[in-house]
């Protein structure tokens, strides 16, 4: 997933599928013809050659010999799990089997969606661990992740109840990039001063984006592990006395309160009421200071310090400047993994945390050399993140299907859990097996593979007139890498609010001139080339921006749905418009009902730039239509779709239709300089010659060559995937540290999970307005210590899960799935 965003966060309201007091009801409803033999299975790019690898396996089952088929539709993953209710039983667009991040599978459950997998084939889950060589510790890993821990309500009578819905596939994580060698970087998290991640930012050697949950978590997570160490007599469960997990306690259905609350949230008064604050609070707030102490050196040096101040600072020092530290602070993701790279490569930095997904991607844009799992956050407290895993699931609409169509099934998941399957999907997307025997088996495999590769590139390196390899890249750096970087890049943005009375105004433009400054005459590129791609180059805006201004708001922050800066609320989208598309809608409660940002995007622009299929096809059509000279025709379209867009669906009677097309087109021309500038840089890479260390032409084109290097580094980022994930040495044997994650799914089978990513992130640790409002509190209200800032952290929290959990009460929500 890029995956990190990629792993979009759904808070589905209790009235969307009419859902009682207690919580949503999954039922076990059959809409599938018993005897169908065609199994429907939703493929994405990357999954290709995974999957054709699954079907020829599956092709020599016996129950492809009865008649079975696998029939493919193309889908993006998330796409595949986005469809109401009704839409599971489509066969024409939904698929039979869901491939979903772990977040999902509590959605998936919540709506009814899939089927509990022992009352589908009650040997299915075993035989599957077994094959794969599981031991106890890890069948029983992989069967809590799988589960859900619901409730059952019969005569108003309300039991707890868990079933199991999907099976593990895979282990994914968050690990430590360094710029600096192995060797080098061992040394020093051995160094005593500087072993944890809170002494790592001190030093301004490491900038952490633990605004963004999915990195944050886990901080959250090692600390509430130490102190459910520290009060062990206190944090257990009235009714069992077992341990608490202070995890599933951020927003939870207390029994003591019958409703909805959080550990968030602190003591408050309203309408002259004292509201007592919630039984974990107090832990919460321990925890919280945990968190500053890696997130308050960022916040004091970009927003607190003065000039002076500032320029005594380790940050300073380094070449890095009060910008760039806001530029990190941002909610914007995309930006700041971009931030954090840029400053890691040019050397201002040295540690980064990032997902095994993006480890080439640190390694080009951050020049990251070695990869270690992640150190403790202080000396006391580790860093433990979610379980990284994605997991397979049956549609719901197979609950009632025939013997033989069940036998098809548990066939067709046992392909997909072998290893030929699992390198398929290795080599295109780093897919580890979470499996142990199995990741042995894949690494003994991928090891000999490589080794051809690497008989391969000497090949090359030896027609080129170089020793090796290594040798080569001084060159490589030299005269194609930049060419190969432009024919990959992107400009599009999310949004921009230096301006909040115009979201066009020119403070949140993206100028032309700032990104034709970037590219430079290198190697096979000339300055005639630069001069060339240039003049073709013109003012873009970032997405939210564009809806915004297209929307009629004077103000970007006000685009926002059911809380969240990824949605559109009734307040700016007319309801009848929302219910007559259907297609774009993300929450379909007809009181909170609600667009996504990106739903939206697709319908305008052409594309969901969260789907790098779609982008890239609308790329192709751009550069196909500047080579046709049609490009202004594309211009036109998109104009009059966000024009039509507008009138019908803004609540804004007055709709500025200028303005509207202006948006249109400032957008748009970040998918039109991003594919110019693509397609030039490939003709460049296309029509010349790659030389000879003696500087004579040889007999191989540029575009030969990158493409042997791709394919060599991305061997190299594979094998460091693997090492990190599957090490068992830790720093003091010299290793790369072991993964620590937490037990089970960082939602906790709770269908209310979603705004939490929004609270932490949107609101609080990734809200720029918020946080420069901070440092220009004065009096006693000053934050001028960790402590201050700790608080008003805190109090800033419970405001915000307090209107949580309230919001779940009022609509008789639950934090329970209710489960038949």
């Amino acid at each position: 997933m890029s995956k990190k965003t990629k792993f979009m966060k759904l808070a589905a309201s209790a009235a969307a599928i009419g859902m009682p007091l207690f919580g949503f009801v999954v039922s076990c409803g059959n809409n599938a013809s018993e005897t169908n033999k065609e199994i429907v299975i939703a493929v994405d790019g990357v999954q290709k050659d995974f999957y054709n690898e699954v079907k020829a396996i599956f092709d020599k089952s016996k129950s492809a010999a009865k008649g079975f088929k696998i029939r493919f539709i193309e889908k993006d993953v998330f796409g595949a799990l986005d469809f109401d209710v009704a839409g599971a039983t489509d066969t024409k667009v939904v698929s039979d089997i869901f491939y979903a991040p772990q977040d999902r599978v509590t959605t998936l459950v919540q709506k009814g969606s899939v089927v509990p997998l022992e009352e589908f084939d009650s040997e299915l889950f075993t035989e599957v661990a077994k094959q794969l060589g599981a031991t106890p510790q890890e069948v029983e890993q992989m069967r809590s992740f799988g589960q859900i821990d619901g409730i059952k309500k019969v005569n108003n009578i309300i039991t707890p109840i868990t079933k199991l819905y999907a099976i593990r596939h895979n282990t994914e994580g968050i690990v430590l990039a360094s710029n600096k060698t192995e060797s080098e970087t061992r040394a020093e998290l051995k160094n005593e001063n500087t072993d944890t991640l809170a002494e790592l930012v001190k030093e301004g050697k490491a900038i952490f984006r633990i605004q963004d949950f999915w990195y944050g978590n886990g901080v959250l997570a090692g600390a509430f592990k130490q102190i459910q160490q520290k009060y062990a007599s206190e944090l257990t469960e009235d009714s069992t006395n077992t341990p608490v997990d202070l995890m599933k306690k951020i927003l939870y259905n207390s029994d003591e309160l019958a409703k909805a609350s959080s550990g968030f949230i602190q003591a408050s008064t309203a309408e002259g009421a004292q509201i007592p604050a919630d039984k974990y609070n107090k832990y919460f707030k321990e925890a919280l200071g945990i968190v500053s102490k890696i997130y308050y050196p960022l916040w004091e040096a970009a927003y607190k310090l003065n000039e002076a101040q500032f320029a005594e600072s380790v940050w300073a020092k380094k070449g890095i400047s009060q910008g760039d530290l806001k530029a990190v602070l941002s909610n914007d993701m995309g930006s700041v993994q971009n931030k954090i790279f840029e400053l890691m490569k040019n050397n201002k930095i040295n540690y980064a945390i990032v997902g095994t997904w993006d480890i080439q991607n640190a390694q080009q844009s951050g020049n990251a050399q070695s990869f270690f799992n992640v150190i403790n956050v202080t000396e006391e407290s580790s860093y433990l993140q979610a379980a990284g895993s994605w997991s397979y699931l049956i549609n719901i609409r197979n609950a009632n299907a025939s013997k033989e169509r069940r036998e098809a099934f548990k066939e067709l998941i046992k392909a997909i859990f072998t290893v030929d399957a699992y390198k398929k999907y290795f080599k295109k997307d780093s897919k580890v097996p979470f499996v142990r025997k199995i990741q042995g088996e894949l690494k003994k495999s991928i090891l000999q593979d490589n080794a051809e590769l690497d008989n391969e590139i000497q090949s090359l390196m030896t027609e080129l007139g170089y020793r090796n390899i290594d040798e080569y890249r001084v060159a490589f750096e030299k005269e194609l890498k930049t060419a190969q970087e432009y024919s990959n890049i992107s400009l599009s943005d999310w949004s921009t609010e230096n301006d909040h009375n115009d979201p066009l105004a020119e403070s949140n433009l993206k100028k032309a001139s700032s990104i034709t400054e970037t590219i430079t005459a290198s190697g096979i590129i000339t300055q005639d080339n630069v001069n060339e791609i240039s003049e073709k180059i013109k003012d873009q805006v970032s997405l939210r921006n564009a809806e915004a201004a297209i929307l009629g708001l004077s103000d970007v922050a006000n685009l926002t749905g059911d809380g969240q800066t990824w949605q559109l609320g009734k307040e700016i989208v007319k309801l009848e418009y929302m219910k007559s598309h259907q297609e774009l809608v993300q929450n379909s409660n007809e009181d909170s009902m609600t667009l996504h940002v990106r739903k939206v995007e697709k319908l305008i622009f052409g594309a969901n730039g969260d789907n790098s299929d779609e982008k890239d096809a609308l790329y192709d059509k751009i550069a196909q239509a500047n080579s046709d000279g049609t490009l202004n025709n594309l211009v036109d379209e998109v104009k009059n779709k966000a024009l039509e867009f507008a009138k019908q669906a803004s609540t804004n009677s007055n709709v500025d239709e200028e303005k509207v097309k202006r948006a249109a087109e400032l957008y748009f021309n970040s998918y039109v300089n991003t594919a110019l500038i693509r397609q030039w840089s490939k003709s460049l890479i296309e029509n010349n010659m790659a030389l000879k260390k003696d500087q004579t032409p040889s007999n191989i084109k540029v575009s030969q060559v990158i493409e042997k290097i791709a394919k060599y580094d991305k061997s190299l980022s594979v094998n460091v995937v693997l090492n990190v994930l599957t090490s068992t040495k830790s720093l003091q044997d010299n290793g790369i540290g072991i993964l620590e994650s937490q037990s089970g799914r960082i939602d906790g089978s709770n269908p209310q999970y979603g705004v939490v990513w929004g609270n932490w992130n949107d609101q609080t640790f990734g809200n720029k307005v918020w946080l420069e409002s901070l440092a220009g509190l004065s009096g006693d209200k000053e934050i001028n210590s960790i402590d201050k800032f700790t608080d008003a952290v805190a109090s800033k929290l419970s405001d915000l899960f307090s209107q949580s959990a309230n919001a779940i009460n009022e609509s008789n929500s639950s934090t329970n799935v209710v489960i038949n």
